[in-house]
């Protein structure tokens, strides 16, 4: 393991970053459990003459926990 690997390691495992998720290989079955890191900025966009901001959320995952992720997975947080 080298110095990076072992930085996101303790990203990841640390509670305050890191939540635990439910991942689901094509949005079904039963599941594995992952380590999710939650992000939530804020998007501005222009519709005309307005500006407007609106709420996303973003997660960050290890492709090592999911490596076959693909269109239609899905992540439960808890």
């Amino acid at each position: 393991m080298n110095a990076f690997a072992a930085a996101i390691d303790v990203l990841f495992s640390d509670p305050n970053m890191a939540i635990d998720a439910l991942y689901r290989a094509g949005g079904v079955g039963v599941g594995s459990s992952v380590r999710v890191i939650r992000k939530a900025p804020d998007e501005t966009f222009t519709f005309g003459e307005g500006r407007f901001v609106a709420d996303t959320m973003t997660f960050d995952l290890r492709v090592s926990e999911v490596p076959g992720l693909a269109t239609g997975d899905s992540l439960e947080v808890t």
